[in-house]
């Protein structure tokens, strides 16, 4: 894996891994990357100039990597510009990367994945579930009837309104795929207390999942599900957050290419004067020498 680097003059500022793919990406990393951009998709916000891009786009771009970017960089050589290329030139990679991803065609039998060396598969009574709610399927064993209404419980709970920082969206996947996924042979537990703690501890062993399988998983969901009142939070969450930040990306690129409101010629001579440099951004090839690096 390629590794760009951001420096400023001669100080290397951080160390930015290029993923191959989404399946190296943390599901966590990649939602918090698009509650950082959140803003651009405020029109009211954005026409009425209250929006500093620049900012924006550091935050978001060290949410995906896990780095507190606009500390590291500071605030003034943000807010002077000497950074906007080079951070412009990572943000379009990102949206490239999350963009370009495309979920794996599949029947209900074909609906599995690998996590950490295991299966998993959901099962076609999850989908039937979902599919018919927010009724319950007929003629259900008492297992099933309890896989059932766990699946149902949660889709129902829905998405709720105000989550600034994305903890609440990565939490509600991670219990909606506990409850949905299954190793060969699993059975959610009969007692109630045990069947909550059994999703619970299988929310937390979801922790680390990649972004990739996450979208994989909700492509094949919104594939299958025709969304109702019941569901439209629970199917397709994920899958419709890339389609709206590509719109969003569209319609910026033809309003000023992305251009931040925060160049200022005379700011940036500033900053030099008062002994800042410019931030250049590389990428560090396998024979170790470098080279600009570039959106893909």
């Amino acid at each position: 894996m390629k590794v760009a680097r951001l420096f400023a003059g001669r100080r290397e500022v951080a160390a930015i891994p290029l993923y191959n793919s989404l399946y190296e990406v943390p599901l966590s990393r990649a939602i918090d990357f698009l509650k950082a951009r959140e803003i651009f998709d405020n029109e009211e916000e954005m026409a009425a100039g209250n929006v500093n891009e620049g900012r924006v786009m550091v935050r978001a771009v060290g949410a995906f990597f896990g780095l507190e970017l606009l500390d590291m960089i500071g605030v003034d050589a943000v807010d002077a510009g000497d950074v906007a290329d080079s951070i412009e030139s990572l943000y379009t990679w990102i949206v490239s990367l999350m963009g370009t991803f495309t979920g794996r065609m599949r029947t209900p039998e074909d609906c599995k994945f690998e996590y950490k060396g295991e299966a998993y598969h959901i099962p076609t009574l999850a989908i039937r579930t979902m599919t018919g709610l927010p009724a319950m399927p007929a003629n259900l064993e008492t297992g099933e009837m309890i896989e059932a209404y766990e699946i149902k419980r949660i889709c129902t709970a829905g998405m709720k309104k105000g989550d600034p920082d994305g903890n609440f969206m990565v939490s509600y996947f991670l219990q909606l795929l506990a409850a949905l996924a299954r190793k060969e042979g699993e059975k959610l537990p009969v007692s109630d207390s045990e069947c909550a703690a059994f999703i619970e501890a299988r929310a937390v062993h979801f922790q680390e999942i990649d972004a990739g399988t996450a979208l994989d998983v909700d492509f094949f969901l919104a594939m299958r599900m025709k969304p109702c009142a019941e569901t439209r939070t629970a199917v397709g969450f994920l899958s419709n957050r890339l389609f709206d930040l590509i719109h969003a990306m569209q319609r910026r690129g033809k309003r000023n290419r992305m251009r931040s409101t925060m160049r200022s010629k005379e700011a940036r001579k500033r900053l030099r004067e008062a002994g800042g440099g410019r931030f250049i951004l590389k990428s560090l090839n396998g024979d170790g020498s470098h080279s600009p690096a570039k959106a893909r």
